[in-house]
């Protein structure tokens, strides 16, 4: 694993003011300029709309063909998701799983439900690397975590 991470920095963490030095942690975190250059200008991409059942790397496949269906990391950073488990639409069913209904408390469930519901739609719209710049991409960003 420290392999994919040789790159990136290592972090020192301060815990009740006592600097403690964890030498196999990286930070996975690091926010690059060369990524706002690709967020900021329409150029580079072009908004999908994840339906139920879409998954990253099917989306990764529709764009980008059967060799880059890992390519998904592509739209975590374009996206700024933080969690690509949770941060993803949720399918219907996953939904109603989520914000589970009881009878004792239908109001607040129910509350909850379509609250659930307006933040899932809004992560329906995602960026898509246009796969003409995928190259441009992947050194730009190398070059910036070296």
């Amino acid at each position: 694993m420290k392999n994919l991470f040789n790159n990136l920095n290592e972090i020192d963490y301060y815990f009740d003011n006592k600097k403690y030095v964890i030498r196999d942690i990286f930070d996975i975190n690091k926010r690059s300029e060369m990524i706002d250059k690709y967020l900021n200008n329409i150029e580079y991409y072009i908004i999908h709309e994840i339906k139920d059942g879409d998954k990253w790397e099917y989306i990764a496949k529709k764009y980008y063909g059967n060799s880059n269906m890992k390519m998904f990391w592509i739209f975590i950073i374009m996206n700024e998701i933080e969690d690509p488990f949770f941060d993803f639409a949720l399918t219907v069913d996953e939904l109603g799983k989520a914000t589970r209904y009881t009878e004792e408390n239908s109001q607040i469930s129910f509350d909850l439900f379509e609250n659930a519901i307006n933040q899932n739609d809004e992560k329906r719209f995602i960026k898509i690397l246009k796969k003409e710049y995928i190259k441009n991409f992947e050194n730009d960003f190398f070059k910036e975590i070296v």
